[in-house]
């Protein structure tokens, strides 16, 4: 496999631009000694590393690993998310210069995302109202070759999120919408109709996925939160083939006590809801205490589904970073710390068992205000401004 790009350099020259921006690996690097080998070893880094010095730093302040907890192999998968109203979104559309130019130049489905980023700036476009945020999944951890490792590191899966005041038919349309633009045309839009009927009073669908890279896959992944416990059951009886729900009655009974709040996901195609579904677990996001995921990872070990080790990593991964004084400003505003948290475990359920279970490790690098950290010094420098 390839190596890691330079970690003694963090700024990349766009080619097309001559610009200089800095790169998402250098948040990479920051948090580096914070990330456990057994969950992502030297092999894992490179190639999460591969695809962090692709992209310009401004583009997202939230990412992540997603860790498969059963497997030895110490490789992970790495998304971002670009939120509305961010200098992501005017990145992707290629409205300030960055490396992602050279990306949409070169890849078919970046630019895909550079036009989808450029409706989503137009006031009189659907995408503008009703599209909450995206993400950018890579799939590098089953990459078996450095042609599979470069092709999943360029051409990510991609995933939208509905405004939670959009409508059924609303979200239908920015689904067609974005189905168009990727080329893809199943399932029918009619099955999509379907399943949003036959969702339980308050449930979201928070995310829709295409699966881009994945040649076996060719539907939608449809993401639901927000469900009654009590309602489970009876939906998986109305989507899922006949007797799968009934078979999963006894492994959700056990999962749903060890998690605050949790989330469904189901892979919908032209036939209808796949049988295999996902479990997403999720605890208190503020608390820093580790030792709430604990009852989930030991039950998780005690199934053979997670390894020891990697339970124990989990838990160890949680953390701050405190920004190098030289990154902590940018424009107006200013970033003091990078927050490591455990953002959920997905268990992938079917026939009445688990299958596998993963950790999602998150990355957040929130901004401030400058004027709200430094309030009498802007005063100040507004003021000789305006003298000026």
């Amino acid at each position: 496999m390839k190596s890691a790009p330079s970690e003694s350099g963090n700024v990349a020259t766009d080619a097309a631009s001559g610009t200089l921006s800095q790169q998402l690996l250098t948040i990479l690097q920051w948090i580096k000694p914070a990330l456990p080998p057994v969950l992502i070893n030297e092999e894992g880094y490179n190639r999460l590393a591969e695809v962090a010095s692709l992209l310009p730093v401004e583009l997202s302040n939230f990412w992540g690993f997603e860790c498969r907890l059963g497997q030895k192999t110490a490789l992970a998968d790495i998304l971002f998310e670009v939120k509305r109203e961010t200098p992501g979104i005017a990145l992707l559309a290629g409205e300030i210069p960055s490396a992602l130019d050279q990306l949409c130049d070169t890849w078919p489905g970046w630019n895909n995302l550079r036009i989808l980023a450029q409706c989503w700036l137009n006031d009189l476009h659907l995408f503008r109202n009703h599209l909450r945020n995206i993400w950018l999944e890579f799939d590098l951890a089953e990459a078996l070759s450095q042609e599979a490792l470069q092709k999943a590191s360029r051409s990510p899966n991609f995933f939208f999120g509905p405004e939670s005041h959009s409508s059924p038919r609303e979200i239908l349309a920015v689904t067609a919408e974005i189905m168009h633009l990727h080329r893809r045309s199943v399932p029918d839009i009619s099955v999509l109709r379907w399943f949003l009927e036959t969702m339980p009073i308050d449930a979201k669908l928070f995310q829709i996925g295409l699966m881009l890279t994945r040649v076996d896959d060719c539907g939608l992944r449809l993401c639901v939160n927000k469900i009654s416990p009590e309602a489970i059951i009876p939906w998986l009886a109305m989507i899922l083939p006949e007797g799968e729900a009934e078979a999963l009655t006894p492994i959700l009974s056990e999962l749903l006590p060890m998690s605050q709040y949790f989330a469904l996901d189901f892979n919908l195609t032209g036939k209808g809801v796949d049988a295999a579904i996902g479990f997403e677990c999720y605890q208190d996001w503020l608390q820093d205490d580790p030792g709430q995921w604990l009852e989930l990872l030991n039950y998780l070990t005690r199934r053979g589904l997670c390894l020891p080790e990697k339970g124990q990593a989990v838990r160890d991964y949680t953390g701050i970073t405190a920004s190098p004084l030289c990154d902590r400003f940018a424009g107006n505003l200013v970033y003091l710390h990078t927050f490591r948290k455990i953002h959920h475990v997905k268990c992938t359920l079917h026939q009445g068992r688990i299958t596998q279970a993963k950790a999602y490790l998150a990355v957040s690098r929130p901004s401030l205000p400058l004027a709200d950290v430094f309030p009498s010094t802007v005063a100040a420098m507004q003021q000789v401004n305006h003298a000026w």
